[in-house]
Order: structure tokens, then sequence, then C-alpha cells
């Protein structure tokens, strides 16, 4: 078979597409993967979630079996509670999650409907590894909001010609870098002192980045392609990393909000606001 992600979220109709975004032939908004689908295919929320997993993953049947029922549940909390920043129905008619585990590697891919996750076969234990995992699901869903429709407007059309720069990669990246681990916590699955864990990884990360005195986050954000994903020997002492220090810039403002409100509100507010300003008035 051939695994179509674009044709399986449900955009069907070719004369609908608006640019080269849109294409399922070009696959710029989603993965095309020539795979034999397996037959563990399950839905998360009634038609709105999707969950594909084929037959690549590695994953003994005994312990599949085992696995199924409460990795589902899992990562139905984890969607609920990633949803729930934004507040109101998903942006789309279904969604789907293509999970290819693998002997190593770790990471994420975002699409408008989609996204693709790649974890180590032996993600599910222990615990920490599977807190990590979770925490990927949530930053690419979270994406569905924050960069793939709300975006910096140097993002609203893209160049596929050129590196596109923007100077708010800190609050595309970094916000959600916030928020997949707090949405595990708040989905109850990851305990009070494994969160402050990782926040304190994120302060260690900072501290042990002197770039951070050299480089603003705005500065980090529109050098990414030069310097970020371009690192050497001076790459400590020169930038700061935009993910983790964006991170923790939205943690401070989470924070000063709940304080000055006396918790009435949080960030959740915020994001909100900015999604009704500028998403949603067809704007960057």
């Amino acid at each position: 078979d051939v695994s179509e992600n674009l044709r399986l979220v449900g955009i069907r109709k070719q004369n609908a597409q608006r640019d080269i975004d849109h294409l399922p032939s070009v696959g710029a908004n989603g993965p095309i993967r020539r795979v034999s689908v397996g037959d563990w295919k399950r839905r998360l929320d009634g038609q709105r979630k999707f969950l594909i997993e084929d037959q690549e993953v590695g994953i003994r049947q005994d312990f599949r079996n085992v696995l199924t029922d409460s990795f589902v549940d899992d990562l139905r909390r984890v969607v609920a509670a990633a949803g729930s920043v934004f507040g109101g129905q998903p942006p789309f008619d279904e969604y789907v999650f293509l999970a290819l585990f693998a002997g190593s590697g770790r990471g994420g891919l975002e699409h408008a409907s989609s996204s693709t996750l790649l974890a180590p076969r032996t993600t599910f234990r222990p615990d920490s590894a599977y807190e990590d995992f979770l925490s990927l699901v949530a930053h690419e869903y979270l994406h569905v909001w924050n960069v793939k429709r709300m975006r910096p407007a140097e993002f609203w059309s893209f160049d596929y010609e050129r590196e596109n720069h923007t100077e708010l990669l800190w609050v595309a990246e970094g916000f959600t870098a916030y928020y997949d681990d707090l949405c595990v916590r708040r989905a109850g699955l990851l305990g009070a002192r494994r969160y402050l864990d990782v926040l304190g990884r994120h302060v260690r990360n900072m501290l042990a980045m002197p770039g951070r005195f050299a480089q603003t986050l705005s500065e980090a954000s529109y050098d990414a392609w030069i310097r970020f994903y371009r690192p050497d020997e001076n790459t400590r002492n020169s930038t700061q990393n935009y993910y983790s220090n964006g991170a923790l810039a939205a943690f401070v403002l989470d924070s000063e909000i709940r304080r000055a409100t006396g918790g009435a509100r949080c960030l959740d507010d915020a994001v909100r606001a900015l999604w009704a300003s500028t998403f949603e008035q067809g704007r960057g």
C-alpha cells in the first residue's frame, strides 16, 4: 500500500488546493511514505484524531498486546491537554500521527493535519523515555496551532527556493517546547518531581551556554540557518538555543502573568489572544 498522509487526513478535493503547501502530490505539507500499513489503527477522539502505526516499528507482538490500550489512552489524554491550550475545536477534520520506531534517533516534523514521529524502539521503557516520547507527541501536535497556522509574518507564504528567516522562532519553537512537557504534566502522565527535573534541564542547558550574553533570542532565531543548524566549536560561546531558552522565556512569562493576575490568567490566555489577532484575522 502507499500510505499518503494528506489523503488520509481528509484533503480529498484536488481542485481545492490553494498552493504548493497543500498539494498532496507534492507533499509539502504532509509526508508520503510507501509502507505496508499494519492493522493497528486506533481513533483517539471520535472522528477527529487518527493514529497509524506501520508494521516496521519492530515492537514484539506480545508487547504490543499489552501496550495498545494504555498507549492510545495516554495519547488521547495528551492530545486533549494540548488542544485545551488554544481552546475551541481543532482546526482540522482528521489528524494523523505517523509513528516510526527505529534503532536510534528521535525527532518529529509537523504538518497542517499530521506529524511524523521518530523514536527508538526502546522508547516505551524506562518511564523517562516514554515520557519524552509523549512530550514529542504533544510538541508536534501543538504545532497544529503554533507554526502551521499561527506563525510569523515572514512564514505566511513560504519561499521554497531559499532560507526563510524570522526573529520569532523562540516563540514558534520555544513556546511549543515549554508547553509540550507541561501538557504531559496536565494530562497526569508526568509527575511533579519529574516535571521540575525537565525545567531544571532547560536551566542547566542555558547556564552551560555563555553565548546567551552575546546573542538575544530574536537574533538566535534569525541566525538559525547559519548557526543553530551549523554548529561549530564556538557555538556555545556565540549563540543560544531558541528551543530550550525560548521554553524558559515562556515559563517566565507564564509565571509573571499568573503573579500579576493572582492566578486568574496564564500564558494560555495570551496565546489564545495572539491566535485570535493573527491567524483568525488571516495574517501572520
